[in-house]
């Protein structure tokens, strides 16, 4: 994989549950806004930049995402 593995740009209540992400350049899972995400019991190995990338919330607002990375 020459890019990313994942992205995932706004959106709410996306789960990755159990999988596997490897030999990736960059980075395994990008999450860039949205709300309540989930990354869960995920393999993620060989991996040249970020296992896990992931930003969200409202600053403005204090709000946060809710997003949860458990267990990788």
């Amino acid at each position: 994989q020459m890019g990313d593995a994942v992205s995932i740009s706004g959106g709410r209540a996306v789960r990755l549950l159990g999988c596997r992400v490897a030999e990736v350049i960059r980075r395994g899972v990008v999450i860039r806004g949205g709300f309540q995400h989930v990354v869960r019991s995920c393999d993620l190995t060989e991996i040249g930049l970020a296992a896990i990338d992931v930003l969200g919330g409202d600053r403005a607002t204090l709000t946060p995402s809710g997003h949860q990375i458990v267990n990788n």
